[in-house]
């Protein structure tokens, strides 16, 4: 059996990967096997200049919480587009 694991941001748009969607102060936003969900995410995210971090697009510099909301949302869509991985509910 493949390894679940979940991708997740918190509210400043950084992407982590956890074993579980239950992570405080973020919210998990797709998951599926590992190595396809790192894949796919790192493809589809921003990256950040000068670290490893990975960004959901529009979210750092969403103007207001609706506006990070919905870029979460394009976001979970889009990598959810991708064979192997889903979004969460």
């Amino acid at each position: 059996m493949m390894a679940r694991l979940y991708a997740v941001a918190c509210p400043h748009g950084v992407i982590t990967f956890h074993a579980t969607a239950d992570v405080p102060n973020r919210i998990a936003f797709a998951y599926g096997d590992a190595d396809r969900l790192r894949e796919v995410v790192t493809a589809c995210a921003r990256h950040a200049k000068g670290s490893d971090a990975l960004l959901v697009p529009g979210l750092p510099e969403a103007p207001t919480q609706s506006a990070g909301i919905k870029a979460l949302i394009a976001f979970a869509d889009m990598v959810a587009a991708r064979r192997g991985v889903r979004a969460c509910n």
